[in-house]
């Protein structure tokens, strides 16, 4: 029984830090659309608290059209501990990175063609 405990507790593991890394990218993403100098390496050594609560202010900061399901995802990932629910904010996450980087694009698009 010990070793079904530990492979779940591997797994639980495996999949927090495959969110966390996640979480930094997207972060990542809108730090430096924000023109933000905040290093790659300072984020990536974050608490995982500490990048959930980054990503919360700096999706703020861009007005991100997600922000409600955004907070959910935050928010249950800091009681969340199973793997399985870890691994569906982890796709959660992923379509919220994705929505923000089509919304990026949309903007850019839209202020270069304003420009010329």
């Amino acid at each position: 029984m010990g070793d079904l405990g530990t492979v779940f507790g591997q797994a639980e593991d495996v999949a927090r830090t495959r969110l966390h890394e996640n979480v930094c990218r997207f972060v990542m993403s809108i730090a430096h659309s924000l023109g933000d100098d905040e290093s790659d390496e300072i984020i990536a050594s974050c608490s995982f608290d500490d990048v959930l609560i980054s990503l919360h202010e700096h999706a703020c900061a861009i007005g991100f059209g997600g922000m409600r399901e955004l907070t959910e995802v935050i928010d249950t990932a800091r009681v969340v501990a199973d793997a399985l629910t870890l691994e569906a904010l982890d796709q959660a996450l992923a379509r919220l990175h994705a929505r923000y980087v089509l919304e990026e694009g949309a903007r850019t698009v839209c202020a270069s063609a304003y420009l010329d």
